[in-house]
């Protein structure tokens, strides 16, 4: 049996995942894989940018799924950095995004260095409840305390360390250097 999966992404209809659910039948098509995110075989470039089951998607080179970010960190060697943060109401928080996280600079640094995860707590923003749960999850997981916090977390999901605040995105990214080590 095979079931089709379609996802509404950007106001466009995509087809995110043709699903072959009967037993073995991957085994005929060296392309598919089994996934333990998915638990059914799926294309593996597919698989690393959606997750149809819970709507869960990539935010721009954002991700907004633990399991997403931690499956890639395992496939690059990359650490994640995981940004909590109150989008919509946490000043803090939008002067960092604003003078750092969106900055041409940084996103240079971070495209070699980090795999980048978002995990918001929004007040007046939707989201799904697979998204409010995992945040809460993880922020209860690393006894978050206030935002913004960014960890940086490794492959085995121990904090490398923990940055802040700041306007200056040259210093911010010394310091996150400092911290992944490069």
């Amino acid at each position: 049996m095979t079931s089709f999966r379609f996802q509404i992404i950007g106001g466009c209809a995509a087809i995110a995942v043709c699903v072959l659910v009967h037993a073995g039948c991957s085994s005929g098509f060296p392309s598919l894989k089994q996934s333990p995110m998915f638990g059914k075989s799926v294309g593996s470039d597919l698989a690393s940018t959606l997750r149809p089951e819970t709507g869960l998607e990539r935010a721009g080179d954002w991700l907004t799924d633990w399991e997403l970010a931690h499956r890639e960190s395992l496939r690059t060697g990359k650490p994640i950095m995981a940004v909590f943060t109150g989008s919509d109401w946490c000043g803090p928080c939008i002067q960092l995004k604003k003078n750092v996280l969106k900055t041409d600079q940084f996103n240079r640094w971070a495209a070699d260095k980090v795999v980048l995860l978002e995990l918001d707590f929004p007040k007046n923003k939707n989201q799904s409840p697979a998204i409010k749960d995992q945040n809460r999850r993880l922020s209860q997981k690393y006894s978050i305390a206030g935002y913004p916090t960014v960890l940086i977390i490794d492959t085995d999901g121990k904090v490398r360390g923990k940055l802040g605040h700041d306007t200056d995105p040259n210093r911010w990214i010394k310091r996150a250097a400092g911290i992944v080590g490069s």
